[in-house]
């Protein structure tokens, strides 16, 4: 046992043995039951994760696993529910624009000592009289590759071998400029339009205010539009060379829009940034937070802390196996089971069946092997049948992308095929019924296109019936339970459909968690699908120019997202914010705007 493992809480403790309790259920039951995170890394991604270990290697990143992090609060009293990350969270309720104090929902961590002496700083008597406790929290990801970045690195220290391999592996790590900041739906035609007015301006490593201004100009675009843009390759290209620089102003903005500037032959350029952009690319390289060092106005001392961004990643250890038990007590006997969807052999003679079993397979690729199925390329080029003019195709990948973003990380990866399957027939007689205008009939001409969509999978009966009962009256269920907010008949509806198909399936009468997990699959579904007519949304342009978030059609059901990028879909529950009509990146901050830097980060970019 290491020394740290012996100063654990009971709290700790008690986390620790869930775990192995857990991994030992795990190591029982198979490999259906891990999340897709725990399970595998994506082959399509190999060059993003060589580069990943070289960043590491080189000291840039530090997995989150070799650090040992603590968050130190006041715990009030009354407080009856434990303690968990709120993705929303800004430093602990201090926005009192203290300057070592971040502008965006951040969460500092630290050494045990650390988190312990900021603990009990922030407690005592509170304002109305009564005594708050101090209380620590170790903080942990599911994402087995989770890192910070390492503010104290320095490039100088390097070889020219080194700086090599800095260079080429920063480059395998990035997005593309509208996949990391995704136009609005009205201009969603903006960066085709902008892209041959680029190329006019010549060769260029980053684009100034003047470009800017001349951009909009030429191509008559807003300036909001082709700020986003400019402002993303801006992003793009510093990423290339200092992330740090970008993370500094990440930490220390509250806007998306900024402004920054480089040195390049010794003169200065001003020019904007796009930190949605920023955040979307950290998100996808799985870096969370930032190490960094920091004077703390609390403990009126220099500390080094590590300063979490990406909330929606992070948990405390404690909620992370509450999560995992949870997860796999609803999904655990449903998971296992549907994990024989796809045969080994409908695998090899498949590549659709192949890519609904790849964990990590991605939404358009799932799509253009879907298309390939004998029949089924005009079917998916046909109308979506809703006034944005969405083909089948497009509409279907872009609830394939919700649920990518949204739920694939928080299921057991022996549900992932079904709930693909499920998406990818959820309105496979759509483009039929709007050809034939006959709406009346759209429920009998799915069901039909879906069971010969699934025939010529080799997709089993016993299975296909699960498929058909979700996308059918499962998901009309759904719909009504959590949009329309029915209860009593409909709700008995949907446990009376849970239990018979669930009957079915198993041949024998199901258990409760069996039957809330077949419920859970058509509510995931629905939100998925009623999610794809909201900018949360994200489309992918069919002449190959970018992605674009789809129109705010549905964004009163659901709420504001906050994770990195504003793309994951979750129905509004009561008191909660409806999801804003425009995810788009906020205005710019003025230009003469000085923000001080917290110690230790570099506030100025290299001069190249």
């Amino acid at each position: 046992m290491r020394e740290s493992e012996k100063q654990y809480s009971p709290q700790d403790r008690q986390g620790a043995e869930n775990f192995s309790r857990a991994q030992a259920y795990l190591s029982l039951k198979g490999e259906g039951l891990q999340t897709r995170t725990e399970h595998s890394r994506s082959l399509e991604d190999a060059e993003k994760y060589r580069a990943l270990e070289t960043l590491k290697s080189l000291g840039v990143l530090i997995p989150l696993s070799e650090l040992e992090i603590y968050h130190g609060r006041a715990a009030h009293p009354g407080e009856t529910e434990a303690w968990e990350v709120d993705p929303a969270f800004s430093n602990g309720g201090n926005n009192t624009g203290n300057s070592n104090v971040n502008k965006r929902s951040t969460l500092y961590t630290g050494h045990r000592e650390i988190a312990t002496d900021f603990a009990r700083a922030r407690s005592g008597r509170t304002r109305d009289g009564s005594i708050s406790q101090p209380e620590i929290h170790r903080i942990d990801t599911h994402d087995l590759d989770a890192t910070v970045f390492n503010h104290n690195f320095d490039i100088s220290k390097l070889s020219p071998q080194q700086i090599s391999e800095y260079t080429q592996a920063l480059s395998k790590i990035l997005v593309s400029p509208t996949e990391g900041s995704p136009l609005d739906f009205q201009d969603r035609a903006a960066w085709g339009q902008l892209i041959p007015h680029i190329a006019s301006l010549g060769e260029r490593r980053f684009f100034s205010d003047d470009d800017t201004d001349r951009l909009v100009t030429q191509s008559g675009l807003s300036t909001e539009v082709v700020t986003q843009l400019i402002g993303a390759i801006n992003s793009r290209q510093m990423a290339k060379v200092n992330p740090g620089y970008l993370i500094s102003r990440l930490v220390n903005g509250s806007e998306d829009l900024s402004h920054g500037y480089m040195v390049l032959d010794g003169e200065r350029i001003d020019m904007p940034l796009n930190l949605e952009y920023v955040q979307k690319y950290l998100h996808e390289a799985h870096i969370v937070g930032v190490q960094q060092p920091v004077y703390s106005a609390t403990l009126d001392q220099d500390i080094e802390i590590v300063s979490f961004f990406d909330l929606d990643e992070v948990k405390t250890s404690r909620s992370k196996e509450r999560e995992r038990e949870r997860s796999w007590t609803a999904f655990g006997g449903l998971a296992q089971a549907m994990d024989g969807l796809v045969s080994p052999e409908a695998q090899s003679d498949s590549p659709l069946m192949a890519q609904l079993t790849d964990t990590h397979a991605k939404p358009r690729d799932i799509m253009q092997d879907a298309q390939r199925v004998p029949g089924y390329e005009q079917i998916f080029a046909g109308s979506a049948g809703v006034w944005e003019g969405f083909t089948l195709g497009e509409h279907t990948e872009t609830v394939l992308r919700n649920f990518d973003e949204t739920y694939a990380d928080r299921m057991p990866v022996g549900l992932l095929a079904p709930m693909r399957l499920a998406i990818l027939t959820h309105d496979i007689g759509k483009s039929e019924t709007v050809a034939r205008l006959s709406k009346l009939e759209q429920s009998k001409i799915n069901t039909r296109q879906a069971i010969d969509f699934m025939d010529k999978l080799g997709v089993d009966e016993r299975h296909q019936d699960v498929i058909i009962s979700m996308v059918g009256l499962g998901a009309d269920l759904a719909y009504l339970i959590d949009v329309k907010g029915e209860g009593g008949k409909v709700k008995q509806a949907m446990f009376q459909l849970a239990q018979g198909t669930m009957r079915e399936f198993f041949g024998r009468e199901p258990s409760r968690d069996e039957m809330r997990a077949f419920v859970e699959m058509c509510r995931t579904l629905q939100r998925c699908d009623g999610g794809a007519y909201t900018s949360m949304a994200v489309t992918r342009s069919r002449d190959g120019n970018g992605y674009y978030r789809n129109a705010p059609s549905f964004n009163a059901s659901f709420a504001q997202p906050v994770d990195a990028g504003r793309r994951k879909v979750g129905l509004r529950k009561p008191g909660q914010q409806s999801a804003q009509l425009s995810q788009a990146p906020k205005s710019m901050e003025p230009v003469s705007r000085i923000r001080m830097q917290p110690r230790g980060v570099a506030a100025k970019p290299p001069k190249l």
